[in-house]
């Protein structure tokens, strides 16, 4: 099986147009949709403007493989109706996976700003804030149903996967066996745990 390599398509250009030539030019097949998709994110397209990409897509031929959301990188601090509130925009997310047909629609890890002197937060966060699995249940069941691959990634900024350990707790703790992680070492450092 040969590998294959994607990237964001705002790491080509902040023009949607001129970013899908630059990845033919580069030889790449596939596109990890993110943001700068006419001015805004992923998760802000209209069912229209996810049309008329998907057009500009096909015609240069490539595919798209992950939509590399924001949804779920919000403070559980603010309260599970806030966090809840991420469902709705998975909701649009989805519609637009409907038109791009990627194999993967990736989530982000919560921050928590109520982390610090914690160590590893994630039993914390089972006992004083259960919801936060249910809702990442509920947001990767629905991303399964809709027939894509749910994927968390590590995102720095506060974030509660700051260790291995944590990662692989929360993990473990979701107990979805379908669920996937994108490991960014670089976020590790970042939070200062060496991969």
């Amino acid at each position: 099986m040969a590998v294959q390599f994607t990237m964001l398509n705002s790491m080509a250009s902040g023009d949607f147009s001129t970013a899908l030539e630059r990845h033919v030019a580069w030889k790449l097949k596939y596109l990890d949709l993110k943001d700068e998709i006419f001015g805004k994110p992923i998760d802000r397209i209209s069912p229209a403007e996810a049309t008329q990409a998907q057009a500009l897509i096909e015609r240069h031929q490539l595919k798209t493989y992950c939509l590399s959301t924001s949804i779920m990188h919000v403070d559980v601090s603010h309260g599970e109706a806030r966090f809840q509130s991420e469902l709705h925009c998975l909701d649009g997310v989805l519609e637009s996976g409907r038109i791009f047909s990627p194999t993967v629609v990736r989530l982000l890890s919560p921050r928590y700003a109520g982390r610090r002197g914690l160590g590893n937060c994630i039993e914390h966060l089972r006992r004083a804030r259960p919801w936060v699995f249910d809702i990442y249940r509920e947001a990767l069941h629905r991303i399964q149903t809709a027939g894509f691959v749910g994927m968390i990634e590590n995102e720095a900024s506060g974030s509660i996967f700051s260790s291995v350990e944590e990662i692989t707790e929360f993990f473990a703790v979701l107990d979805v066996p379908s669920a996937r992680l994108i490991w960014d070492a670089v976020t590790l450092w970042q939070l200062g745990s060496a991969p």
